[in-house]
């Protein structure tokens, strides 16, 4: 694939806003590609395009995992992380980017579902003295 500039594939919305253009391109996912090599290179305004490009997308994979909103802003922000920083691992050739990043979003989603239920029964097994026995419990053990 032949390397596009960014700014060719820039729509201004305002000085400081920018979308994508799509129309002009062969290749649906040409757009999505560019914005990938300049996450490579470490261009900010590339990783910042790619996320909003890519975000109702992976909030939509992690909702089908994680139900409560802050919980999903949780996950699609260490799903991105991991994005950003496992980037040079993405191959073309093996599938999509939205293939790709949504099965990101999954593994983050599974995985900090897996963290909370922990977390829950650490919570519940700390609250629970087994050495001592409640006022109910002690009125039954007396043989009543």
């Amino acid at each position: 694939m032949e390397a596009v500039p960014i700014s060719s594939l820039l729509v201004p919305i305002d000085p400081t806003h920018f979308v994508l253009k799509r129309k002009n391109h062969a290749h649906p996912d040409e757009a999505i590609y560019v914005l990938i090599q300049g996450c490579r290179l470490g261009k900010r305004r590339a990783q910042r395009m790619l996320f909003d490009e890519m975000v109702p997308i992976l909030r939509a994979v992690a909702k089908r995992y994680v139900w409560e909103d802050a919980y999903v802003e949780d996950v699609l922000q260490e799903t991105f992380i991991r994005i950003f920083q496992n980037i040079e691992n993405f191959d073309a050739q093996k599938g999509s980017f939205v293939a790709w990043s949504s099965k990101v979003a999954a593994h983050c989603a599974i995985r900090f579902g897996q963290t909370q239920q922990r977390h829950k029964h650490e919570q519940l097994s700390a609250h629970h003295d087994k050495g001592k026995l409640s006022d109910v419990e002690s009125f039954l053990a007396m043989d009543n």
